[in-house]
């Protein structure tokens, strides 16, 4: 599919059915649609399948069943193939080139950049300036930061119209983290791009993500739009227990002990909902705060327990 037919399509990636079981771990049935245009997290415990994930939207692992689609076109015949991977760049939990015969970053450019058309030289030497790394520097003598940023640097320098990443700020020391980052958020200038990557830094998610993916113990928790998942779940504080006369209050997820100088804690699922619920009963709230990342997807994961 040319890249003008693939922009008519209203997904990055759609995942019908997809199953895969490797040992103790059962992952899936997924049915999921990252759209065009969209920057998506996948989230979820060590364990929990997201490498897995990868290798089966890269065709590197096979799905048991179900059917797997990236850019509008599913793996099958080699043209196919040829195609999506060369729309798409990824970047690996961990790299490893040593297959391919090179022994320098120059070798392995040049080994890399004739297979795909859309390769932008300019942008791959901006970059290598960037993460100040040298074709000179030989592969088996570089730290695991060096090679995640070598890894970057040769998925975005085709200008890809999807970026997958798996864990790829892992090992990279703060300034390189946000400098990728900030590559990132110029990467979603261009229209059509989308970008599909997993961490286990929440301000990462914060930064980037317009919809948060959560798998725990291979299974979908659900799909969640970040923004709208931070202005929902807050934590409200009142003088006095809520009182479900007619029945549990909207949006009530846990109602704490009193502490703070005898505020009672509730955290709830529907702020607005709760807050007003509460205010009918004249329990006015003394103070609303918002809630972490990390505690509200807690949360989630263990009401699905």
């Amino acid at each position: 599919m040319s890249r003008e037919a693939a922009r008519c399509e209203d997904f990055a990636i759609r995942l019908s059915g997809v199953e895969k079981t490797l040992g103790d771990m059962r992952l899936g049935p997924l049915e999921l649609v990252v759209e065009t245009g969209t920057v998506v997290a996948l989230v979820g415990q060590n364990g929990s399948g997201k490498s897995t994930l990868f290798r089966m939207l890269m065709n590197l692992t096979k799905a048991d069943s179900g059917k797997v689609e990236l850019l509008g076109s599913a793996y099958g015949e080699d043209e196919a193939e040829t195609d999506i991977k060369r729309r798409v760049g990824y970047v690996p939990e961990e790299s490893s080139w040593e297959q391919l015969g090179c022994t320098t970053i120059g070798e392995l450019h040049d080994f890399l950049c004739r297979w795909y058309p859309t390769w932008n030289e300019a942008l791959y030497l901006g970059m290598l300036e960037e993460f100040e790394l040298t074709g000179k520097l030989k592969l088996k003598t570089l730290s695991k930061g060096m090679k995640r940023k070598l890894s970057y640097i040769l998925a975005a320098a085709y200008e890809p119209e999807l970026l997958l990443l798996d864990e790829a700020t892992s090992g990279l020391d703060p300034f390189a983290a946000k400098r990728m980052i900030e590559h990132l958020v110029k990467f979603m200038d261009r229209e059509g791009r989308s970008i599909f990557f997993s961490t286990h830094v929440m301000e990462e998610v914060r930064r980037l993500a317009d919809y948060i993916v959560y798998i725990n113990r291979g299974r979908l928790i659900g799909v969640y739009e970040k923004d709208q998942l931070l202005d929902d779940w807050k934590r409200i504080w009142v003088r006095e227990a809520p009182q479900p006369a007619s029945g549990p209050l909207p949006g009530i997820v846990s109602v704490g002990v009193g502490e703070h100088g005898g505020l009672i804690p509730i955290v709830t699922r529907s702020s607005s909902e709760t807050e007003a619920a509460l205010a009918s009963q004249g329990n006015v709230p003394v103070r609303t705060t918002a809630m972490e990342l990390e505690d509200i997807l807690e949360l989630l994961a263990r009401e699905q327990i």
